[in-house]
Formats: structure tokens, sequence, C-alpha cells
């Protein structure tokens, strides 16, 4: 018997400024605001 017990969860919005850098690997969470001219490092959880 195989279950998929995935479930769907939806989103929230999510805001980026202008002039911003987002890094690899880097998680933006639900419903964060990130303001102009931000550096978000590689790895980062904002």
């Amino acid at each position: 018997d195989e279950r998929d017990y995935r479930r769907h969860i939806p989103g929230k919005p999510v805001r980026i400024g202008d002039n911003v850098w987002i890094g690899a690997n880097a998680v933006i969470l639900p419903e964060v605001t990130i303001g102009d001219n931000v550096i978000v490092g590689a790895g980062a959880v904002v």
C-alpha cells in the first residue's frame, strides 16, 4: 500500500524590493518582505 503523504499548503505572498541580491540556496519564508538594496547571503533563511 503506497500512500502519498504530501499535502498542498497554500503559499503566502513574498515581497522583494528593488536592487536585491539573493544568494544560492537561500530560503525565503512565506509573508516575508525584503526591503530595497538588500543582500541575502547564500544559504540564508529569511
